[in-house]
């Protein structure tokens, strides 16, 4: 029996993230619910528009609208809605009583694709997970389990559980992309998206990445471009904006000190990027989640 060991058995140093996993960005959990039990579920047509969702279908069978079509919907089966799309779901002739998952997010960065989406273009709304059925159904039952007691630590399986699902609906899709959107091999951008990682809560600009890679700006611009669709500073204020966002939601923090932990040097820039990103300054971000009106069909839905 091996009791422990003197060297780590995976070297993530050596592993640019980019290549064991297309998050650039960590989502941010906006809501997650659970519909049990309807025989007649017919939702209301509607469309978010700066979050994505996925439904994944427990139990029963129908089918699901989105940009103008109409798609059977049935047992092992996830739904994929990006951010911006009319949608709803209609379950009122199943055979069986429907049993639902939904969990809603934003701020999502994929690799190739744009903000907030998690569904490339061309590929299928509905998939069929298949052998990843149970899967599937555990990481939602564990998200919405932990939503609900709120217990020690519940923040962190939230985000590592949804990080986990989106890696899963990765796999179930990644056969439809092309060869050369899915090779992720290291280059100059993701070594400077590690630079950023690694200094988030540093006071640091574009002049401190060239310098410490020793490129010249533009170059770096060229390369972070071409490779992550958006620019290192870019990057760097998503980043931050994700951490606050993220804070706002699962703390009582005051909005300065939040400003201070997620690496913005002043309050007033901080709510300058904060109403750029997201559209409403921080402290309307806040007490909309608070005040949020559950949903009106029958979902059992929890909100953070």
């Amino acid at each position: 029996m091996v009791f422990g060991r003197e060297n780590s058995m995976i070297y993530n140093n050596h592993l640019p993230f980019i290549y064991y996993s297309p998050i650039i960005r960590q989502p941010v959990l906006l809501e997650v619910g659970i519909l049990v039990d309807e025989e007649n579920f017919r939702a209301f047509s509607h469309e978010h528009s700066g979050s994505a969702e996925l439904v994944l279908a427990v139990q029963g069978n129908g089918f699901v609208h989105a940009n103008g079509k109409e798609l059977p919907f049935n047992s092992g089966d996830i739904f994929i809605v990006n951010p911006g799309v009319n949608h709803f779901e209609d379950f009122s002739h199943s055979g069986d009583p429907c049993i639902l998952y939904m969990c809603q997010f934003s701020m999502l960065q994929l690799y190739h694709l744009p903000a907030g989406f998690v569904l490339p273009k061309g590929i299928p709304e509905v998939l069929n997970t298949g052998d990843l059925m149970n899967t599937f159904t555990r990481m939602f039952k564990i998200i919405f389990e932990e939503s609900c007691s709120q217990s020690f630590g519940y923040e962190c399986i939230l985000y590592t559980r949804l990080e986990s699902l989106i890696l899963y609906l990765y796999r179930l899709y990644r056969s439809y992309l092309p060869r050369d959107s899915t090779t992720e091999t290291s280059n100059i951008a993701v070594t400077a998206k590690m630079f950023i990682d690694q200094h988030i809560h540093n006071n640091i600009g574009l002049n401190d990445i060239c310098e410490a890679l020793s490129i010249s700006n533009s170059y770096l611009c060229h390369e972070f471009n071409c490779y992550y669709h958006l620019s290192p500073i870019q990057y760097l204020i998503g980043r931050r904006v994700n951490e606050a966002m993220q804070m706002l939601i699962s703390s009582n923090l005051p909005i300065k000190e939040i400003a201070d932990k997620s690496g913005f040097n002043n309050i007033s820039n901080f709510n300058n990027h904060f109403r750029q990103q997201v559209g409403i300054c921080p402290s309307k971000f806040r007490e909309n989640r608070k005040n949020k009106v559950k949903n009106t069909n029958h979902w059992t839905n929890i909100i953070k």
